[in-house]
């Protein structure tokens, strides 16, 4: 994870595209038969709580 906090040029990197990498990476994992689902399948379908 601390390989997501700066960019190529040093610069902090925005929580939101941390969390877009996790998910990425987490899908990634399920593609390739290294987790059985995504354990933060929230992402773009997520719905908030009586949506």
């Amino acid at each position: 994870m601390n390989a997501l906090k700066l960019k190529f040029d040093g610069a902090k990197v925005a929580a939101e595209s941390k969390k877009n990498a996790f998910v990425n990476t987490c899908s990634y994992a399920v593609d390739l038969g290294k987790l059985s689902e995504n354990p933060v399948s929230g992402g773009k379908n997520c719905q908030k709580p009586g949506s």
